[in-house]
């Protein structure tokens, strides 16, 4: 259920989700004045954050224009979201506009939550920001169903689910050097031999950086011919908060497909698992 907040009438409003504990700003427009903002988001909506102990903002850019100042820039990196820190925050869950200059806007407010330690997220709707959210506050239950394969620490953590019997690749880097994936993507394809895995999950919502070129090409020619030949069927992947990125995700998303594999784009982990659980059951029928 949610409770208004504020509002700045065709420009705001802010909502507070009761159930899910999490604050909703829906941006009609980020051309606003610094007096604006400050009283709308640093006066009220961190109040009702203290007050509720509110674990995120959801912001919702999805019919906003234009991009806010410098002035408010700076004063969202330097002053609210180190008080979203300060009061516990500890998720920041953006949804894209359709004006790619309103996404720039985003993007760098989305880089000042992540340089103050506050965990950024893209989903499509608030709806799958809330879902996203569910499945992250459960995520002690999910671990317990989730056995570690391989870890490179700050780079990449390789887990198999065995309720779900699918390979989750969480990514923090794709700066590594093709030894290192090598080393990774052996230990995984073990477990899809020994265990006749049928999916990969490839979560790059905290990921920076892109592969190189020397591993794009074993990705094509050496992964995902041997995933196909030990009867792999799904790629799903999770986007990046960085563009360039997510062009790295869409290039071997492209390889997965050119060699029978379906790719398929998902909010999250839980979204991806839900997806499969669907698609397995139509299957089956």
């Amino acid at each position: 259920m949610r409770s208004k907040v504020y509002e700045i009438p065709n420009k705001l409003i802010i909502e507070w989700d009761s159930e899910a504990n999490v604050m909703v700003a829906t941006w009609l427009t980020y051309m606003v004045t610094f007096e604006e903002y400050k009283k709308a988001i640093y006066n009220n909506g961190l109040e009702i954050v203290k007050r509720h102990k509110a674990i995120g903002w959801i912001v919702d850019s999805s019919k906003a224009k234009g991009a806010f100042s410098t002035e408010i820039q700076n004063f969202i990196k330097d002053v609210v979201f180190p008080a979203d820190v300060k009061l516990g925050v500890k998720y920041f869950i953006t949804i894209d506009s359709e004006s790619a200059i309103t996404n720039l806007n985003v993007n760098r407010y989305s880089v000042s939550a992540d340089s103050n330690g506050i965990k950024v997220i893209k989903t499509d709707s608030v709806e799958a920001a809330l879902d996203w959210l569910k499945q992250d506050q459960f995520g002690s239950k999910l671990s317990r169903q989730r056995t570690k394969v391989f870890e490179n620490p700050g780079k990449v953590l390789l887990e198999w689910d065995f309720i779900s019997n699918v390979m989750i690749a969480t990514w923090d880097t794709y700066y590594i050097s093709l030894a290192e994936y090598t080393e990774a993507i052996q230990e995984g394809l073990k477990m899809v031999k020994q265990h006749g895995i049928k999916a990969w999950i490839v979560d790059s919502s905290n990921a920076k950086g892109v592969f190189s070129k020397e591993i794009q090409d074993y990705i094509r020619d050496v992964v995902f011919p041997t995933d196909a030949g030990l009867g792999v069927k799904y790629f799903i992947t999770i986007d990046s908060v960085s563009a360039l990125t997510n062009i790295n995700v869409r290039l071997y998303s492209v390889s997965a497909d050119s060699n029978g594999i379906k790719s398929v784009k998902a909010h999250s982990v839980h979204g991806a698992l839900e997806w499969l659980k669907q698609e397995q059951s139509s299957s089956v029928a």
